[in-house]
């Protein structure tokens, strides 16, 4: 939303949400209702972070990247969060007595995944010594982040893997963070590592299991 407008972007929040929440066998209620909370956090962070903080998206300075920081993992984690937890219990989903719990494991998933993603995102399209120079790049090295954040999501959640898919998938990742050097140059593939790194506690938080 704070890269290409909140207008453009809230159907397709919405629809994602509610597709994911299906796919993982939610009841069309409660994927409504997940993709509704999605909303309201986006546009308490969008609002917090671009209208009452001012912040700017181009993260130019430490200051506007803690703006971002709360604005997305603090005000729209808590708002989703409380939503998300509130729907479930009314759905007889969980019971009440669970509410704190539930409310803390939805912040943090939430929290870590803006905190990763999100950052990701905007110095990919908004920082002038990190982006690369179209957009076609830009867009080119989220598709490689996202074949990242895969392979390491595999790698973390699937314990029946054997010796030789899981040296694939290492060295699928190794090969990544050379291909972003290659393309785009040593500071582009230094935050393409970073995130290499910061994906496996974050998958560990969201994935307990």
């Amino acid at each position: 939303s704070l890269i290409v407008g909140l207008p453009r972007t809230l159907p397709a929040i919405y629809i994602g949400t509610a597709l994911s929440n299906a796919i993982s066998g939610a009841s069309a209620w409660q994927a409504n209702m997940s993709s509704l909370s999605t909303l309201a956090g986006v546009l308490a962070g969008w609002w917090f972070f671009s209208q009452f903080l001012r912040g700017d998206t181009s993260l130019g300075t430490m200051r506007d990247f803690f703006k971002f920081a709360l604005s997305g993992c603090v005000v729209a984690s808590g708002v989703l969060a409380l939503l998300e937890s509130i729907s479930r219990i009314v759905s007889g989903e969980i019971p009440q007595v669970l509410l704190p719990g539930t409310m803390v494991d939805v912040f943090q998933g939430t929290s870590l995944g803006i905190l990763i993603f999100g950052t990701v995102g905007l110095f990919f399209f908004r920082r002038q010594d990190l982006r690369p120079p179209t957009l076609r790049g830009s867009y080119e090295l989220l598709l490689y982040s996202a074949i990242l954040a895969y392979c390491l999501y595999v790698l973390l959640t699937d314990f029946d893997l054997d010796t030789v898919a899981v040296i694939l998938l290492v060295a699928s990742c190794s090969l990544l963070v050379l291909l972003v050097s290659l393309r785009f140059g040593m500071r582009p593939a230094s935050l393409y590592l970073a995130c290499f790194v910061l994906l496996i506690p974050a998958f560990s938080v969201m994935f307990p299991q």
